[in-house]
This record gives structure tokens, sequence and C-alpha cells, in this order.
């Protein structure tokens, strides 16, 4: 596998990829070359905190019940994401230049740092990843 086929994943992403009433043709295809290991995919140590908490949230909202979430949350640790280490103080000058979150401003310095594409359905970073 070379670099070409390492892609960065925001939480975004991947819920698109985990919950039921959400699905992308380009998300489901990418994780189905992810499951064959054709792709590989990395996230900053943030990626479980957002999962888990949207999970959480849609319990609160009455999107999804316990079971579901739980069914959920194992397919999320299988699907072996690598969690990598961000350089804080870039991701800090990003978030700042581009007015992004903290936390989207880590995925983006991830992509930069690692030269690859970062998937995600955010429009904003989107833009800022070409």
């Amino acid at each position: 596998m070379d670099e070409n086929t390492k892609f960065v994943v925001d939480a975004s992403f991947v819920l698109a990829f985990l919950l039921p009433d959400e699905e992308i043709g380009e998300v489901e295809s990418l994780f189905d070359k992810h499951k064959l290991d054709q792709v590989s995919l990395i996230a900053p140590h943030l990626l479980p905190f957002e999962i888990f908490n949207s999970l959480k949230m849609a319990i609160k909202r009455h999107r999804l019940n316990e079971a579901t979430v739980s069914e959920i949350a194992a397919e999320f640790i299988g699907l072996n994401i690598e969690l990598i280490s961000i350089h804080y103080e870039k991701a800090l000058g990003l978030a700042i230049k581009h007015d992004l979150s903290f936390y989207d401003a880590s995925y983006l310095s991830l992509s930069r740092e690692k030269d690859s594409r970062l998937l995600t359905l955010d429009k904003h970073l989107k833009k800022l990843n070409r």
C-alpha cells in the first residue's frame, strides 16, 4: 500500500458510515476498500472522543437506543483506524488562521503533515483541504 492510499478521516465522515440512517456512496465505498486493506485510514487521537460523544447524544436525542449504540461502538472499534498524535501548535495556528474549532484544525493539520487527503463531510474543511 503506497502513501496515496492513506486518508485522514474526521468524525463526520466516520459517523456517516456508522449511523444507520446516513448512507453516502463515497463513504460506503471507501470503508469497503479499508476493510479489504486497499486503503489505510488515520485520524488524530481525538476521533474516538468525538465518535462516542456523538453516539451518546444520539441516545439523548432518541435517535438511537443503547443496544444499537453498543453495536455501532463495537463496529467503530473494529474499523482499526490508526490514531496519530498531532503537532498541537500547528493545529492551533490553522484553527486561528481559518477560524476553525481546534478539533477540525486537528484533522486538517494531520492531513497536511501526512500529505494525505482529508475525508470529511464538512464543506469548510473540504475547501481548505484542496
